[in-house]
């Protein structure tokens, strides 16, 4: 036969494919027979039983060859739980011929169920695959063996008709179109399982004819819908807001960093470097909890440490000293709830990213974020302690590291610039900085206003100028000093602090332009009387004319 010719939205077509596959009975639909057989002749008592349960749940046949990395035997031991979902079974459902009815009957159902599983801490994500294949059994004649998003589509595309990701209602909708074809399928087990069975063995025949002899025999995971999902996040306005409120960002680089990160469908990363103290983590951090519309449990912040030389601090390792134990990490809870929950954005801000090389710890999600594949976890076909072998990449993750470069970071690699967004910033206002007059520290704070600018305006050319972090530190140290116990006048104050906060950063190799720096820096003290931050430069300008270079250490 020319299956190339065969049009399934043809009814005749369609109905000659499935006369066609009629007779393939693979080992599979064997075992769904067998197992719909023990559901239906098991007794309530029998149903509420740890045994029960963990075939159902662990060992049921239906819709996939593998059995879903989302471990539930925290759940399903528990005696409660079990008495709970034989009688939540028991409660009637809208009758058959009620189509649309009975799948929002089956989607209350199925939402009811992962609720309750939800209750349970033990468990990290929704086990969809789990709890669809459990409806299954109980009620064959409204869904298909096909767990698959993607692979359910490409079926109902097939036949000609649409249906929603994930739910009860999509299986009705494949039954549907092949009972409109072929007339409702027989009473008996074998002619109902035969029925569920026969989009796969359509889609496997005719569809995607290279495709495995198991159904659905890749899905190892149970991920959940991230090529259907719309990610849910707030009007560009509302997130501007929320970051003028908690900083002082101008609104021209917000937009590019919120342009920069949705440009993509998937790669939604940024790094943000420049200038010390400017913001860079209050901005990443701000930007997460306003997309994800106030909600802090959708932003993690994750401290890079220099000794991470592979992806183990990221995402977690097996106990070398006990295999069924998972040492699971922050970030990877953090990956795991957003791919339970595909419509809401989760920010991961990885501060100081380059204090190890991203390249190296990073290096799976990396790859994933390209490919839009998996990120591998461990080795083991199924789950350990809860955690898969491996998650596909979610695309409502956004990555926002921070970069600062100095003698003690990395330079980023292409591998990591490639798939980034950078922003660079290294320019303030100081006329946009907001507390200035709050401290009460009278005159000294237009004097340090003053100083503060001249320096930035002496320093700037040789980026060695400084961030709000610097402005903060100087206005503090000001109202503590300036206090009736302290006694210290604004110029000695200002003197002390500058030389503090400010001078330790001078430093570089013999260029005019750091000469020039150092010069306007130093008149810039001496007219604001700083002596002992004058002097300090002047002996820096001595060491560059020695010996080509400035160190405020040394």
């Amino acid at each position: 036969m020319n299956y190339e010719k065969l049009d399934l939205k043809n009814e005749d077509d369609l109905k000659q494919a499935c006369e066609t596959v009629r007779e393939k009975r693979p080992d599979w639909k064997a075992a769904i027979v067998n197992f719909l057989r023990y559901v239906q002749q098991a007794d309530d008592e029998t149903r509420a039983s740890l045994e029960f349960h963990k075939k159902l749940w662990n060992d049921n046949p239906i819709m996939t060859s593998k059995q879903g990395n989302i471990n539930v035997d925290s759940v399903i031991g528990k005696e409660e739980f079990r008495k709970w979902f034989v009688g939540r079974l028991k409660e009637p459902l809208l009758s058959p011929e009620s189509t649309k009815e009975r799948a929002d009957a089956l989607t209350t159902l199925s939402n009811d169920i992962t609720n309750r599983v939800e209750n349970y801490e033990s468990i990290t994500s929704k086990p969809h695959l789990k709890i669809a294949r459990a409806l299954a059994a109980f009620y064959p004649c409204n869904f298909t063996t096909v767990y698959n998003v993607r692979r359910q589509g490409d079926i109902a595309k097939s036949l000609g008709i649409s249906i929603p990701p994930r739910s009860p209602q999509g299986h009705r909708n494949l039954l549907q179109r092949l009972e409109e074809v072929l007339g409702p399928a027989g009473n008996d087990l074998e002619s109902v399982v035969e029925r569920m069975c026969l989009p796969w063995i359509l889609y496997q025949e005719f569809i995607n004819p290279k495709n495995s002899d198991a159904p659905n025999s890749d899905e190892e995971t149970e991920p959940a819908d991230t090529e259907q999902a719309t990610i849910t996040r707030g009007p560009f306005a509302d997130i501007q807001a929320a970051i003028r409120q908690a900083g002082h960002f101008p609104a021209e680089l917000v937009a590019q960093l919120d342009a920069g990160l949705w440009a993509n469908e998937r790669r939604h990363f940024a790094v943000l470097t420049g200038l010390s103290g400017a913001g860079k983590t209050l901005l990443a951090r701000t930007y997460g909890r306003a997309v994800a519309g106030g909600d802090e449990s959708q932003v993690c912040v994750v401290p890079v440490q220099p000794a991470w030389y592979d992806p183990s601090p990221l995402l977690g390792y097996v106990d070398p000293l006990k295999s069924d134990h998972y040492e699971k990490t922050e970030f990877l809870r953090f990956l795991m709830q957003a791919d339970a929950n595909p419509a809401k954005p989760y920010t991961a801000v990885l501060d100081e990213m380059n204090l190890s090389r991203p390249e190296q710890y990073m290096a799976p999600l990396l790859s994933a974020m390209e490919t839009g594949g998996t990120i591998p976890l461990h080795g083991e076909g199924k789950a350990i302690d809860g955690v898969p072998a491996g998650l596909p990449y979610p695309r409502n993750l956004v990555l926002i590291g921070t970069v600062n470069m100095d003698e003690t970071t990395h330079a980023l690699s292409d591998k990591v610039l490639d798939r980034a967004f950078t922003l660079e910033f290294w320019d303030i206002d100081l006329d946009d900085y907001p507390g200035w007059g709050e401290r009460n520290i009278g005159d000294a704070d237009t004097e340090a206003r003053k100083v503060l600018a001249a320096l930035m305006e002496a320093l700037r050319p040789e980026r060695l100028h400084f961030g709000w972090r610097t402005v903060d530190d100087v206005l503090d140290f000001l109202a503590i000093a300036l206090d009736a116990s302290h006694d210290m006048k604004v110029a000695a104050a200002l003197d002390s602090v500058i030389y503090a906060k400010v001078l330790p950063k001078l430093r570089g190799d013999e260029r005019p332009e750091l000469r020039a720096a150092l010069d306007n820096c130093k008149q810039a003290l001496s007219d604001h009387s700083l002596t002992r931050c004058r002097k300090r430069v002047k002996e820096l300008t001595e060491d560059l004319n020695a010996t080509g270079s400035v160190r405020f250490w040394r």
